[in-house]
């Protein structure tokens, strides 16, 4: 989980905020899309889309946000200051990422890298939540 906000919102872009790409088949990545200002979680496994979750929360620019993402068995979640995404996904695993997990970028799609501010990143083995929640305090001021 982590607090955004995107400084600088192009139109009709796309703009990587984290993720991993092996090559242009097999990529996990988080997005935001300038034109509906959503996120979009997805996995691609052999070129196709395993699971996508597209936030049904719209953002703004110069806005802080709480996300978070949940793997828990093989349920995704996407979670906007603490209220589950509407759409949900199903990960059926099948391949294993040697490449660098990028923060702000991604180096084989055409995504733009990320123009704003990340804060308080963290990765945990456990899944923190699988239903709504009041989102844990931005640290500090930026």
């Amino acid at each position: 989980d982590f607090f955004f906000n995107l400084s600088n919102k192009k139109s009709g872009t796309t703009v990587a905020i984290l993720g991993q790409t092996e090559n242009a088949n097999y990529a996990k990545d988080l997005t935001y899309n300038t034109s509906s200002n959503t996120l979009r979680w997805c996995n691609n496994v052999s070129g196709t889309t395993n699971f996508a979750i597209v936030s049904n929360t719209t953002m703004a620019k110069d806005n802080w946000y709480h996300v978070a993402l949940v793997h828990t068995g093989s349920t995704q979640y996407m979670f906007i200051n603490g209220t589950k995404q509407t759409t949900t996904g199903s990960y059926t695993g099948g391949y294993t990422y040697t490449s660098d997990f990028q923060i702000g970028a991604e180096t084989i799609t055409s995504y733009n890298n990320f123009n704003g501010n990340l804060q308080d990143f963290r990765i945990t083995k456990k899944a923190l939540w699988t239903s709504n929640f009041t989102p844990p305090r931005r640290s500090g001021a930026f």
